[in-house]
């Protein structure tokens, strides 16, 4: 089992190749970057850098996120909007080939008063169906996260959505804190087995209710052992990441919030 660190947990305006020796410092395995708006266009010379510090401090970088796909869902009625959207996964593809990225994470599709569930399941579906074949070509795996876009809200809806697909190139990148207000974690873990390519820890105080629920590991409602348990029986400790995405502290700079994940993933896997 490795430990990785998703980026938005660092301070903003932490540059990538200062995160990733913060990561190598306190002992995680690997660091998940983030593709943003400015990525678009012109040259990625910070992907460069950083996959360069990775080599040679011998830490991964196994993942590539993207909060992009809120500002274009790959959902939109709009097909302008779609078009953008396909442009950013082509993009984050690319960047993850670039470093050496196993997968991209991908939010599906957006739910909206005026985006009707049903539309926004067929357009998710035809997209990520072409996009397959993009992500066989790049030789880096789509995986599509649940998040709260009011879509997929269930482990069935979610595994047969990515079943008819029918390829091995779209997967699930499982986020535990996100089902916490609807669901067990580990029922969906166990639902969507070997389909899960990627999680994401963060928990979740189910009293608040609201974005402001999520929390740090082990200061929510989630049991962890329960979802260790999960985790371990469908084979996914064998080889897999856990990635945290807890976001910095509000009141105090100095990435003082990464020493804290990195005791609590030790302590998280220590209930495998």
């Amino acid at each position: 089992m490795k430990k990785g660190v998703n980026f938005w947990c660092f301070d903003p305006g932490t540059g990538f190749v200062e995160g990733i020796r913060l990561a190598h410092q306190h002992r995680f395995d690997g660091v998940e970057l983030i593709l943003e708006d400015s990525d678009l266009v012109g040259r990625l010379q910070r992907f460069d850098q950083a996959r360069t510090a990775a080599s040679d401090l011998g830490i991964e970088l196994p993942s590539l996120a993207t909060d992009l796909f809120w500002r274009y869902p790959l959902s939109s009625a709009d097909v302008g909007v779609r078009a953008k959207a396909k442009d950013v996964l082509k993009r984050q593809l690319e960047t993850a080939n670039r470093l050496g990225a196993a997968n991209i994470l991908v939010v599906p599709g957006v739910v909206t008063e005026d985006e009707s569930y049903d539309a926004v399941y067929e357009r998710a579906l035809e997209a990520l169906a072409e996009a397959s074949a993009w992500a066989e070509a790049s030789g880096v795996k789509i995986a599509v996260e649940n998040v709260w876009n009011r879509f997929l809200l269930s482990p069935l809806e979610f595994r047969d959505f990515l079943d008819r697909i029918q390829s091995p190139w779209v997967t699930a990148y499982f986020d535990v804190g996100n089902v916490a207000h609807c669901g067990y974690p580990q029922q969906w873990i166990r639902i969507l087995r070997q389909r899960i390519y990627r999680v994401h820890v963060k928990d979740f105080r189910c009293a608040v209710g609201t974005m402001e629920g999520f929390t740090g590991l082990f200061d929510g409602d989630l049991d962890w052992a329960a979802v260790m348990a999960a985790l371990t029986d469908i084979g996914y400790l064998d080889e897999g990441f856990l990635i945290t995405e807890v976001p910095p502290y509000r009141r105090v700079r100095g990435n003082r919030r990464i020493a804290e994940l990195s005791a609590s993933l030790d302590a998280m896997l220590s209930l495998a």
